[in-house]
């Protein structure tokens, strides 16, 4: 069985911006034109982070799309933009949204993010929801290694993700 534990998230502190303002679609999904539109949005939305636009005189490792992501990330903690939760937690997590040339009818994804026991996948702890179901990429934060699984083309209302942590480090809670 998959053991889960709270953790203290990191979230817009919404009396330093407006959420509307700074979120974006996942970074696979963005557009060039997306990408210009959410930098025109805010200065602290999170396309700076996870989809930064070069510039013309980048010099990688130095001055380059990733140290301008790590910059204002931590620039960002250290104003307040982003708090950390003051609480270790378990977050539900609701997404509504219509299927692109469907009927228009609403559609609704629930589910949870916490962190995960680190298991070998031949414990098969961690099993495969459907023939669907693919790894779509991973992310890293603070040597926390995450890969996000996705469903795959929706065809019912209870479809749901999972998102497994694998701590590179000791976590306390």
């Amino acid at each position: 069985m998959a053991r889960i534990y709270p953790f203290r998230a990191l979230r817009y502190n919404p009396s330093m911006v407006r959420v509307e303002e700074v979120v974006t679609q996942p970074y696979d999904k963005i557009t060039p034109a997306m990408q210009q539109a959410y930098y025109q949005r805010s200065l602290y939305n999170l396309v700076r982070v996870i989809l930064g636009l070069p510039e013309l005189f980048d010099e990688p490792g130095s001055n380059d799309v990733y140290t301008r992501a790590a910059r204002d990330f931590a620039d960002w903690r250290r104003m307040g933009v982003l708090a950390q939760e003051k609480d270790p937690c378990i977050f539900a997590y609701s997404q509504r949204f219509t299927v692109p040339g469907g009927d228009g009818e609403v559609h609704e994804r629930r589910a949870f993010i916490g962190l995960g026991e680190v298991c070998d996948y031949s414990a098969q702890v961690v099993k495969r929801l459907g023939h669907d179901l693919e790894l779509k990429g991973n992310f890293t934060y603070e040597n926390y290694l995450a890969p996000v699984y996705l469903s795959g083309k929706q065809t019912v209302t209870n479809t749901s993700f999972q998102l497994t942590w694998y701590p590179t480090r000791k976590v306390s809670f």
